[in-house]
């Protein structure tokens, strides 16, 4: 289980990985095109009047305010999306680990149960046993008793007579 949740984390890993070397790129190319183009504009700005060089400017500059807007949202969106998978990995090894340490202490506490269970029922057997052989040994106590009474009874009963 724990090697699933490795491969699965170490295969999400490379293809975020993959994924963000395919934004660098990108991101590279989209700023060198864009640099080339507002060079090729700056050349053709300076041939127009001033006028229309500040108009061009600004939207330019607005241009690029947007962009960058753009480029830091989904940025901080895919480190959200990327933290959150990660915050979700490590919730369930934490509650595999949790989990795992229950049902130890589960079984555990079935051990001691069972082995108390099996102390009780041990304890109860000797007990009877115990109380059985000691009525035994008072009834034969007991016969015996009666046996050596009966005798010396008898003993002077026939001897009275015989006198």
């Amino acid at each position: 289980q724990i090697q699933k949740i490795a491969r699965g984390y170490l295969a999400t890993m490379t293809v975020y990985e993959n994924l963000y070397n395919i934004t660098v790129v990108q991101s590279i190319a989209r700023r060198n095109a864009g640099i080339r183009m507002a060079e090729d504009r700056y050349r053709k700005i300076c041939v127009i009047q001033g006028l229309w060089r500040g108009k061009q400017c600004r939207r330019e500059l607005n241009y690029l305010h947007w962009t960058a807007q753009k480029i830091q949202t989904t940025w901080r969106g895919y480190t959200a999306k990327l933290n959150f998978q990660f915050d979700i990995v490590d919730i369930i090894i934490v509650q595999s680990i949790a989990r795992r340490r229950a049902a130890i202490d589960l079984a555990n506490r079935m051990r001691v149960e069972r082995v108390n269970n099996a102390a009780t029922v041990i304890q109860k057997s000797w007990r009877s046993y115990d109380c059985t052989m000691n009525y035994l040994h008072a009834v034969a106590d007991i016969l015996i008793a009666q046996s050596v009474v009966r005798r010396w009874i008898a003993r002077r009963y026939v001897s009275n007579y015989r006198n």
